[in-house]
């Protein structure tokens, strides 16, 4: 998802969750989460998703999220 708001992509029924779990580890460098959520895939399917993510905003060579889903 380089370059896309990963919000964009979160169910409208998730988002306020979600954006918490991102503001709380933003204030943290280095935390990390993990996090189950739906998406809405472009064709309207909802998929559950299982993520993982680190805040590397401090991080020079990167200066973002490191997301994947999980297993």
């Amino acid at each position: 998802m380089t370059g896309r708001a990963a919000l964009n992509v979160v169910h409208p029924d998730d988002i306020g969750r979600v954006q918490e779990a991102f503001m709380a580890i933003q204030r943290v460098p280095d935390a990390t989460l993990n996090l189950t959520f739906r998406a809405v895939h472009v064709d309207g399917q909802v998929l559950w998703l299982e993520a993982r993510g680190r805040n590397l905003l401090q991080e020079p060579s990167v200066r973002g999220w490191w997301c994947t889903r999980g297993t």
